[in-house]
């Protein structure tokens, strides 16, 4: 893929009043996404998405609505451009979205939202947009465990997408009903649970609401499918466009050691291999969270988070494990501030604009990240990769 032409990008005005989106037209054909075994495909070709997950929609640090747009913009131009990326996965915080906060109107946030979808299929990115509950920085949520009515009603608001061939949906991030048994929340993720909508209800209504999108649908605890296709296979997927993709998050997050090919097997590899279903990482990031962060909810205690040992050989050996399969990866994340020190894979270069700094390894310490992360961690080894994918 060749690298952005800047001078033909559509300028923006970032007032507030200028915010505005055209989504791609595309009333009456099906999206252009679909599945066939466990192969992705775009318009019937083999599809691999390489890119990033931007939470910056869920992130309060940067509350003034110009700014953060502009933020998202720059991030744009960086996967679309450096990165050499094909896909960048948005994370919309849902309450935000429907009511408004962190200092605007429900009506400012949207436009901004649906204008930044419509910047990055004007770069020419496959854009998958993200329904995210859980609290950062204060923001409006209401940190929703499992998709509840509201889910719907973020959807029924997003109808404009519903048939847009660019669009792949995300409909919960990161199911985290996880009380009791395994078969407990697993039960609770497909068939829902009180107020709590199961997976495949999920489906159904979004089917019923006319989207023909892509849908990909997270495991519960969003790391991985252990049990998915062998202890619980009665908990597999529903879908009458038979279009549904099976994503995770942060494989090995509870792994000090090297992660080895075996464990990857177990944790979502089998899907592909033995059940030949799609599968896709779409939030990946080997930098260390020490237990007690904002992520601590997965781990138990004294875990040091996502944490791979010996980085330099394990990163390059799963990215090659990825491509063998055809699974595709979005990097979470490009780091919202530029002095943000933990984020390992992309820095800011002290300017908003660019985001199109590769680390890779300096000072690298094992399985922890040194103290001023940006001076170490895979991005090189993530950007050749995509590289290679273009």
């Amino acid at each position: 893929m060749n690298k952005l032409a800047f001078a033909a990008i559509p300028v923006f005005a970032l007032a507030v009043s200028a915010f505005s989106y055209s989504p791609a037209a595309s009333a009456a054909k099906p999206s252009g996404f679909t599945t066939s075994g466990h192969q992705i495909l775009r318009n019937g070709q083999p599809f691999t998405c390489y890119g990033f997950t931007l939470s910056t929609f869920q992130d309060g640090i940067e509350s003034n609505a110009s700014n953060e747009y502009a933020t998202v913009t720059a991030q744009l131009r960086a996967i679309q451009g450096a990165w050499h990326g094909n896909t960048v996965r948005l994370q919309v915080e849902q309450d935000e979205y429907l009511s408004g906060g962190d200092g605007e109107t429900a009506t400012v946030f949207q436009n901004k939202v649906n204008a930044a979808i419509s910047y990055a299929e004007g770069i020419g990115l496959v854009v998958v947009i993200n329904d995210q509950t859980e609290p950062e920085d204060g923001i409006n949520s209401g940190n929703e465990l499992l998709p509840t009515s509201a889910t719907l009603t973020f959807w029924k608001d997003m109808e404009q997408y519903k048939t847009n061939p660019d669009i792949i949906l995300d409909p919960f991030n990161e199911p985290r009903y996880l009380t009791g048994s395994a078969a407990n929340y697993w039960n609770a993720w497909h068939n829902g649970l009180g107020s709590y909508i199961g997976a495949n209800a999920l489906i159904k209504d979004l089917r019923a609401d006319g989207y023909t999108s892509q849908l990909w649908m997270e495991a519960p605890g969003n790391y991985a499918f252990e049990e998915l296709g062998d202890t619980y296979p009665a908990y597999l997927l529903t879908d009458s466009l038979h279009n549904v993709v099976y994503s995770y998050h942060h494989t090995a997050v509870d792994q000090n050691t090297v992660p080895t090919a075996a464990e990857w097997n177990t944790q979502f590899g089998n899907l592909v291999t033995e059940h030949n279903l799609p599968v896709v990482d779409c939030e990946w990031a080997n930098r260390s969270v020490p237990y007690g962060s904002e992520s601590s909810m997965y781990q138990p205690s004294g875990d040091t988070g996502q944490c791979w040992g010996n980085a330099p050989v394990s990163v390059p050996a799963y990215l090659a494990y990825l491509a063998a399969r055809g699974i595709g990866m979005t990097v979470w994340t490009m780091g919202n501030d530029p002095t943000d020190t933990s984020m390992d894979y992309v820095n800011a270069d002290g300017d908003i604009s660019t985001y199109v700094t590769a680390n890779n390894y300096s000072h690298w310490a094992g399985c922890v990240t040194p103290k001023g992360g940006r001076t170490s961690g895979s991005g090189q080894d993530v950007m050749n990769w995509f590289a290679a994918q273009a």
